[in-house]
Formats: C-alpha cells, sequence, structure tokens
C-alpha cells in the first residue's frame, strides 16, 4: 500500500489512516482526544514528561491539549480525533459524570481493537469509492 490515506470528518470527530509522515516533527497541542493506533512496526512520540514508543498493533490516547510530537514511525499509523463534547455526551449519557474524561497518557494493546482496526481497513479498501459507507465507524 502506498502513501494510503483515508479521510473521514464531521463534527464529531476525524478518521486518518496513512503513511507519508513528512511533516510530522513539530510540537502538537490539539483540542481533541487522539487515538493513535501503529498498524506496523513501532512509533516513538515525545512529550514533556516521557519519551513513548508504541509497537505492533499498540495504541494510545492523547488528551486535549496534550503536547506530543512525532519522532519517527516505521510504517503506517490510523489516527481518529474526537471532539471532546462528543465524548462527554457519550460519557454522561453511559455515567452521570460532570467533568472531563482524561486518559492515561500509556502505551496498550487490545486485540479487540487489532480486529476492529483490521476490519475497518478492509472495509475501507472494499468500499473507497463509497465515502458515506465509512460513516458508521
Amino acid at each position: 500500500m502506498s502513501s494510503t490515506k483515508l479521510l473521514l470528518e464531521n463534527n464529531n470527530g476525524g478518521f486518518l489512516f496513512k503513511k507519508d509522515f513528512s511533516q510530522e516533527r513539530n510540537w502538537r497541542s490539539d483540542n481533541c482526544y487522539k487515538f493513535i493506533y501503529s498498524f506496523k512496526g513501532t512509533i516513538d512520540y515525545q512529550t514533556h514528561r516521557s519519551q513513548i514508543t508504541l509497537n505492533n498493533q499498540q495504541f494510545i490516547l492523547f488528551n486535549p491539549k496534550d503536547e506530543h510530537k512525532q519522532l519517527a514511525i516505521d510504517d503506517r499509523k490510523l489516527l481518529i480525533e474526537l471532539n471532546p463534547s462528543f465524548l462527554s455526551e457519550v460519557s454522561q449519557a453511559l455515567y452521570p459524570i460532570h467533568h472531563d474524561i482524561q486518559f492515561a497518557t500509556s502505551t496498550q494493546k487490545n486485540f479487540q481493537i487489532t480486529n476492529w482496526f483490521k476490519f475497518v481497513l478492509d472495509f475501507s479498501q472494499l468500499e473507497k469509492e463509497d465515502i458515506r459507507s465509512m460513516e458508521i465507524f
């Protein structure tokens, strides 16, 4: 697969899968939650507290305004950006929480997430002509 980009964006967030990272080495502090999944190989990030390495099929969640920068990447990654107000609405529908959700900045690996990602990637390859079908994710 070449420098693939699959971008889906709406008011609740965005979905991106890409392999071209020429502009990725600057500090970022986005106003959204960022789910980053290492498809293959490793990805190195730096925060002001530590350096983090995502290995094959691991992921991390960055909270809004968490400063980070990508130092290196071996292959591909999946990035999902979630609007904080959307995530807050979802969490309040499940539990009566009245504060923003905060995730620990640590790498994780979950086989259900890996299976979901593989399914989404396969589905996107089948449906690349009809981007509307990707909106279910």
